[in-house]
């Protein structure tokens, strides 16, 4: 019996009555819930929801009794994906808004061994010199010790989420190139749901690379074993990460410093950064929009290019100069976005109405763009109606409790595979992946987001732009 089926049977039982009963009392249809009970088979949406609504629930057994039928209804790795992704876009929401602070060095008292070779014996001597080299280093670090280490992941936490740390870290991971790996098949997605919070941040130097693999890291492309390589220390670490050599002999960091360069040919940079708007625009162009047709899309800010056009937003130009080459790169992305087949676009209801309330885009359009004025926002808001209305633009709109805080992304999912993250809320930046693992888990996320009620039909979406135009006269 499963487990779904055995909780069931508990909570009947705590109704101090019998099957046939119940479902008499609650015009049920008594065989499908017998075989529910019996874990013959998993009952219809229709059924499971009479028959929780025919029970006596806590709030909490509520949850338990939804969450298991949950897995046993989609599979216990798609459940677990819609959580990580959902998780990790939660996270990178809270992120954004974290004011990070200047903290003092809290281990400027520590002994660091002097002598040119030093063996480290003790984990908690290992994660202070780890911890002494990311606070010290006013260069360069590299590395390629992996997201699953449960406490370097909380070093990188502290140090690039919650302080402003001044060095430049380079890290280098492995993304498995096998679906089929029965090991670990969900490896890719918990490597993006860690990074990417980092990554992301526009203050932050850390600079994540990614190489293809098939030994989630520990294979002939990384610096055998792990390794954290400074201007003056390189500290070499076991598989377990409790036994570590220190070096500070400058012929060996030279020699690690040429491997490094060796790695840097061969990996890829994860996340694109570009401050001008324009090359971002281009970029995402040649990476994305040129390339194949979108199938999801999730955002926090309106895509307004569902509405543009050049005389609509050159009086909000700051810069007069910049109104030509930044109107070309915008007038290409609109005219692939006109051409494109429907799709289902998931906007944030509160990024709708920040934008209706501020006229304002995200990212870099607030460094080049006047706000918006209330007839350019009406204009705006109108002209995305009426592609919702044709039928050219299938918009849903995401109240805050399925992400609180809202992240302030772009999040698109692409025919040929291909997988785009971009960060909105100050310089954009870009995560382009062609990932078949990840695909399926991102593919799987937003095929949930049209099952939940919290998401508004492309109807109900129409009738609140109407109200929200109604609203800007």
């Amino acid at each position: 019996m499963n487990k779904f089926a055995e909780y069931c049977r508990q909570l009947l039982e705590a109704e101090d009555t019998n099957l046939y009963r119940f479902c008499n009392t609650h015009n049920l249809e008594r065989t499908g819930i017998r075989r529910m009970l019996s874990g013959e088979r998993l009952p219809k949406p229709e059924l499971f929801q009479a028959f929780v609504d025919a029970l006596t629930l806590t709030p909490a057994e509520l949850r338990k009794l939804s969450e298991l039928y949950e897995r046993q209804r989609i599979g216990e790795e798609r459940f677990q994906n819609r959580i990580f992704i959902g998780n990790m876009l939660a996270y990178i929401g809270e992120l954004q808004n974290f004011q990070k602070r200047k903290l003092d060095h809290v281990l400027e008292n520590w002994e660091i061994p002097e002598k040119p070779v030093a063996s480290l014996s003790n984990h908690m001597e290992i994660i202070y010199m780890i911890q002494w080299i990311l606070q010290t280093e006013k260069g360069c670090v590299y590395s390629n010790i992996p997201m699953d280490c449960p406490d370097f992941f909380q070093l990188l936490q502290q140090e690039f989420s919650m302080r402003k740390n001044t060095c430049f870290f380079c890290h280098f991971l492995a993304v498995l190139k096998k679906s089929e790996i029965s090991f670990d098949v969900n490896y890719n997605l918990r490597l993006m749901k860690n990074i990417l919070p980092f990554a992301l941040q526009d203050e932050t130097d850390y600079h994540p690379f990614y190489y293809y693999s098939n030994f989630c890291g520990r294979d002939s492309v990384a610096l055998y074993p792990f390794y954290l390589l400074s201007s003056n220390y390189l500290l070499l670490l076991g598989e377990d990460f409790h036994r570590g050599i220190l070096y500070r002999d400058k012929i060996i960091l030279e020699s690690y410093h040429q491997e490094i360069r060796r790695v840097m040919d061969r990996a890829k940079p994860f996340i694109y950064k570009e401050n001008d708007p324009r090359r971002s625009m281009e970029y995402y162009m040649r990476k994305c929009i040129s390339v194949s047709q979108p199938i999801y899309m999730l955002e926090y800010y309106p895509c307004i290019f569902q509405g543009y056009d050049r005389d609509l937003f050159a009086p909000f130009v700051k810069d007069g100069e910049a109104v030509l080459p930044l109107a070309e790169a915008a007038e290409q992305l609109v005219n692939a976005v006109v051409k494109y087949k429907p799709f289902d676009s998931f906007l944030s209801k509160e990024g709708l109405e920040r934008f209706v309330r501020l006229g304002e885009l995200s990212g870099q359009f607030t460094q080049v763009l006047h706000p918006f004025s209330k007839e350019a926002r009406r204009e705006i808001l109108r002209r995305i109606e009426e592609r919702c209305r044709t039928g050219a633009y299938r918009l849903h709109l995401l109240s805050e409790k399925l992400l609180n805080p809202f992240p302030r992304i772009g999040l698109e999912l692409y025919e040929n595979r291909t997988l785009a993250l971009i960060s909105c809320a100050g310089t954009n930046s870009y995560l382009v992946l062609e990932e078949k693992t990840l695909f399926g888990a991102f593919e799987d996320y937003f095929h949930s987001l049209l099952e939940k009620p919290e998401v508004t039909s492309v109807d109900e979406t129409i009738q609140i732009l109407e109200e929200l135009q109604a609203s800007l006269r």
